[in-house]
């Protein structure tokens, strides 16, 4: 049995014992999607910042520190 099945056959078994609006469980349906959209669509920008973050410091801090070489001329000097 799935999950949806179980959260319908619940909102059924409630809109028996209570009275319940016509259309609540399209309305948890519509409001659980938008929750997805909204939680993808943060992820997304998230991971979007993180990768630009990691190339500006490639770029600008880190990739130039590696490239000269830093502390290699002092191996050889006694």
């Amino acid at each position: 049995m799935t999950l949806e099945k179980q959260l319908q056959d619940a909102y059924q078994r409630a809109a028996e014992l209570a009275p319940v609006s016509p259309g609540a469980y399209d309305r948890f349906l519509r409001r659980r999607a938008r929750r997805g959209r909204v939680v993808a669509a943060a992820a997304g920008l998230a991971l979007v910042a993180v990768l630009g973050a990691a190339v500006l410091v490639a770029l600008l801090g880190g990739g130039a520190a590696a490239t000269r070489g830093v502390g290699a001329g002092r191996l050889g000097q006694s």
